[in-house]
């Protein structure tokens, strides 16, 4: 798989698994996105099992985890495709044939510490295949737990199901991931959180809009372009 394709799902599904949502509580996530094409202000939205990532550039993602279905939208061209489950489950096989790795992910608790947005956090290493991360983790986050508890709704299918198989256990990383950085085929990328908000999402959000025309489904080797 191309690196710029990689940036484009590690977007999603570390601003989406990344996080989670108590079923209580609509979430509004921001984050600053360096390198991969990537780079600039992403946010995700979340509402029960319902995703929605506006990334840095004029694309958004929705994924509904129930249907196990995720789309891309288009801003420029006003046009969508959608990635069903079946497709979805296809993508995973190519992904797991590009970790080139027999052995078994590793993750590594480091004693290296920062303090982001005036949390301290620690760093978590997590090695799979050719795929390397580094979660820099706040444990005292507030409702860090509760966050993390909600992980699973988006772990049930479409792209995020994809991408669980690339992530290390919730439970193994206590608190909430302020930083991720990614780094596959001489291509490294870095999220950082500014903000978690908890404020009412409408329904529609997750909607495609209106006047927006289907197009072929996408082709998960390359990035769909604006």
């Amino acid at each position: 798989m191309p690196a710029p394709a990689l940036s484009l799902l590690t977007a999603f599904l570390l601003a989406v698994l990344g996080l989670g949502v108590d079923a209580r509580a609509d979430l509004v996530v921001t984050q600053e996105v360096e390198g991969g094409g990537l780079t600039g202000e992403m946010t995700v939205k979340i509402k029960g099992g319902h995703a929605r990532a506006d990334l840095a550039q004029p694309i958004s993602l929705l994924i509904d985890a129930d249907a196990g279905e995720t789309i891309f939208l288009r801003h420029t061209s006003k046009t969508f495709t959608r990635m069903t489950a079946k497709e979805s489950a296809e993508f995973a096989k190519r992904v797991q044939k590009e970790r080139k790795s027999s052995a078994a992910p590793r993750l590594e608790t480091t004693s290296e510490r920062k303090e982001i947005a005036g949390r301290p956090t620690v760093l978590y290493v997590w090695t799979i295949g050719t795929i390397k991360m580094r979660f820099w983790v706040a444990a005292n986050y507030p409702n860090a737990d509760r966050i993390q508890r909600e992980l699973d709704v988006f772990q049930r299918g479409g792209m995020a199901g994809v991408a669980a198989d690339l992530m290390p256990k919730p439970e193994l990383l206590p608190g909430v991931r302020l930083c991720t950085e990614v780094e596959f085929q001489g291509q490294k990328v870095i999220y950082t959180i500014t903000s978690i908000r908890e404020e009412p999402v409408p329904a529609e959000t997750f909607e495609i809009p209106r006047g927006y025309k289907e197009g072929p489904g996408p082709d998960p080797a390359r990035p769909p372009s604006p």
